[in-house]
C-alpha cells in the first residue's frame, strides 16, 4: 500500500522503527509529515517524501514538490470543506494567532490546494495519524482522505493506563465500541475475564471507598502515573525548555526586546489568573450540581474532538439553559492553562471570559484547587467536552454529559447531547438517576479490552507504562497490519 505518514514523529518510542518495518513488509511510504530536523532518516526512506511539521504548518511545501502545478481551489472545493475551513480557522489559534480573519482564511485556502495537489499527484492507499488530526494540514488531509475514500487510521490514547486505539474515524471512535456491538456481544462477562491491567484498574476505581476522607489517598495512588505525564508535558521542565526555545527564536529575529516588554506588561496589568480570582467562589456541597472541568487549550481534545464545543463557553451556556430547577454548575479551569503561556489573555481565553461564565446565573467558578475528586463525588454528573472527568464519574456509577468526540462516548453511563433539548432530555434521566447496571460497564469494558492494545506514543506516555521499547513496536505494528 502507499502510505502517508501524519505528524508520525518519536524516534525514542520506537515509531521511526515502526516505519522501518512497514516499509520491510512491502508497503510504501511514500510521504511523511515529521520533525524534519529529528526524525527524517533520508538513507532509509530514500524516496520517500518528507516534510517539516511546521513547515507545513505555514503552509510551506515539502521540498522537491513543486506546488505550482497544483491548481488553485474554486468555489466548488471551498464550499465542499465549509465545515473543515471553519475548524481549521479556529486551530490557527495555537500558532498563528495574529493572523487575521483574511489571512487566515488565504492561508487555509493554499493548504487546501496544495494537499489536493499532492493526493492528486502521489494517489495515497492509507494515511496514518498518530493523533487526532489537529495540526491544520493534517485535518485538512483527513478531510480530503474522507472524501476520496481513502482509508485513515488514528491513534487515540485512552489514559485508561497505557491502552491505545486505532480507528478509522476520530467521531465515530472505535467500532467496536458501539453501542449495537458492544450491548450485543455473546458469552459471559465478569472482572475475572479482563486483562490483568484491566482487572487491576477496575478494582482500583470501582471498589474504592466513597467516602471524602479518602479521595485524597485514591488521588494520589489512582494518578501517579498520570502525574508523571503532565509533569513531562507542562511541567517545570518543559515550560524552561518552552521559553528558552522563545528566547532563542525571539533573538534571532529581534523580538526579544519586544515581547520582554510585553511579558513584564501581561504579569503586572490584567491577566486571566487576575480575572480568574475576581469571580471564583468556594463550593457548597449541599446544592445540587453539575461538575464542568474547563479543558487546556487549545488542545486536540477540544479543537478536533470537540467539535463546535472548542468554544467551551457555547457548552456552558447550554447545559445553564437546560439545568434543573434550583441546580448550579460548578467550574473549574484546568490546573496547567496558565503555565505554558503564562496568565495573559488570548484567543482561547480573552478578556472577560471568566466573567462571562460567572455571569451565568446558574454558574460558580470554583478554586482552582478545589480537589476534582470531592466535586465528582457530591456532583448530581458530570459534564465536559471529551474529558477524563466524565469517565471518572462513570467509573463511580455517576452520570456524565458529553459534547465532544471521544473513546467512552457510547459507555453505560454517557449522555451524549449537542443542544439544550438534548441536554433537558438527560437531566430529566439523571434527575430520577439510580445508577446503571454494573454488568454493563463490565460488558463495555470487555469490549475494549478487546478493541484496545498496550503501547505509547511518546516519552511522557512512555513513563506511565511497563512495556519496552519493542513490545510497544510490536503492539502498534499488530494494531496496523490488523487494519490496513
Amino acid at each position: 500500500m502507499r502510505i502517508f505518514l501524519m505528524s508520525w514523529s518519536g524516534k525514542e518510542v520506537g515509531m521511526i522503527e515502526i516505519v522501518k518495518r512497514l516499509k520491510e513488509g512491502g508497503h510504501e511510504i511514500v510521504y511523511w509529515v515529521c520533525d524534519f530536523g529529528k526524525e527524517a532518516d533520508y538513507k532509509t526512506f530514500p524516496g520517500t517524501i518528507f516534510h517539516d511539521h511546521y513547515e507545513a504548518i505555514a503552509g510551506k511545501p515539502a521540498p522537491g514538490v513543486n506546488a505550482e502545478e497544483f491548481p488553485s481551489v474554486g468555489r466548488d472545493a471551498i464550499q465542499q470543506f465549509y465545515a473543515t475551513e471553519s475548524v481549521v480557522l479556529t486551530m490557527m489559534n495555537k500558532r498563528l494567532g495574529h493572523l487575521a480573519i483574511n489571512e487566515r482564511k488565504h492561508l487555509y485556502y493554499h493548504i487546501l490546494q496544495y494537499w489536493r495537489g499532492v493526493f492528486d499527484k502521489y494517489n495515497p492507499d492509507a494515511i496514518l495519524f498518530l493523533s487526532a488530526p489537529h495540526a491544520l494540514y493534517d485535518y485538512i488531509v483527513y478531510a480530503l482522505a474522507k472524501s476520496r475514500n481513502v482509508k485513515t487510521l488514528v491513534v487515540e490514547v485512552s489514559v485508561v493506563n497505557d491502552r491505545l486505539l486505532l480507528y478509522e474515524d476520530f467521531k465515530d471512535g472505535h467500532p467496536s465500541l458501539k453501542p449495537q456491538v458492544w450491548k450485543n456481544q455473546s458469552g459471559k462477562f465478569s472482572v475475572a475475564n479482563l486483562s490483568e491491567d484491566l482487572r487491576d484498574y477496575y478494582s482500583k476505581h470501582r471498589k474504592l471507598s466513597q467516602s471524602p476522607e479518602d479521595i485524597s489517598d485514591f488521588r494520589d495512588a489512582t494518578y501517579k502515573e498520570i502525574n508523571v505525564f503532565l509533569k513531562g508535558r507542562f511541567g517545570a521542565a518543559h515550560a524552561f525548555k518552552e521559553r528558552l526555545r522563545l528566547i532563542v527564536n525571539s533573538a534571532k529575529d529581534l523580538s526579544l526586546p519586544k515581547k520582554s516588554i510585553r511579558f513584564f506588561i501581561n504579569r503586572l496589568g490584567p491577566n486571566m489568573k487576575k480575572e480568574y480570582l475576581s469571580v471564583q467562589s468556594p463550593p457548597d456541597f449541599s446544592r445540587n450540581f453539575v461538575y464542568v472541568p474547563l479543558h487546556t487549550q487549545p488542545e486536540q481534545n477540544t479543537v478536533t474532538q470537540g467539535d463546535v464545543f472548542v468554544d467551551q463557553l457555547l457548552m456552558l451556556e447550554i447545559l445553564a439553559a437546560s439545568l434543573p430547577k434550583g441546580w448550579l454548575i460548578y467550574v473549574k479551569e484546568h490546573p496547567f492553562q496558565w503555565l505554558p503561556r503564562g496568565p495573559a489573555f488570548f484567543n482561547d481565553r480573552p478578556r472577560g471570559y471568566y466573567k462571562s461564565i460567572a455571569a451565568l446565573k446558574n454558574a460558580r467558578i470554583m478554586p482552582i484547587g478545589t480537589n476534582t475528586f470531592e466535586l465528582i463525588h457530591y456532583a448530581k454528573a458530570a459534564a465536559a467536552v471529551t474529558g477524563t472527568a466524565a469517565w471518572e464519574a462513570v467509573m463511580r456509577s455517576k452520570p456524565a454529559l458529553l459534547f465532544g468526540h471521544v473513546w467512552f462516548q457510547n459507555s453505560p453511563g454517557v449522555f451524549r447531547v449537542d443542544s439544550v433539548e438534548s441536554c433537558r432530555r438527560a437531566f430529566a434521566e439523571i434527575e430520577t438517576w439510580r445508577g446503571f447496571d454494573e454488568a454493563e460497564l463490565i460488558k463495555f469494558l470487555t469490549a475494549f479490552d478487546k478493541a484496545s492494545f498496550r503501547g505509547y506514543t511518546d516519552q511522557e506516555y512512555a513513563a506511565c507504562s511497563d512495556l519496552s521499547r519493542e513490545e510497544n513496536i510490536n503492539n502498534f505494528l499488530r494494531a496496523i497490519y490488523e487494519q490496513l
